[in-house]
């Protein structure tokens, strides 16, 4: 059960990773740091929500956006890191 335990922990720790990278990416589309039209900026944005719209948009529905900002993604990483600290690090 450790070992299982282990591999889940990693892969929402990558999963956590990827929420940053998106996160990030949409901040510096928005300021226009980054182009949606640069081919590689335009793949991982698709990578990226591709992962995490499935994740977010139950979310999204409970939590609507406050003053136009978008705070799904917190309550996201709050779980995610719940699951990993009281869930998943006891079973390792």
């Amino acid at each position: 059960m450790g070992f299982i335990a282990y591999i889940l922990y990693q892969l929402i720790g990558l999963f956590i990773f990827v929420l940053f990278a998106w996160i990030i990416l949409g901040w510096l589309i928005a300021f226009g740091v980054l182009s949606y039209q640069t081919p590689l900026v335009a793949n991982i944005m698709g990578f990226c929500d591709a992962l995490m719209r499935p994740v977010l948009d139950p979310i999204r529905r409970i939590i609507p956006a406050i003053g136009g900002i978008d705070i799904s993604p917190i309550f996201l990483l709050i779980g995610l890191n719940a699951v990993q600290i009281y869930i998943l690090r006891p079973l390792m």
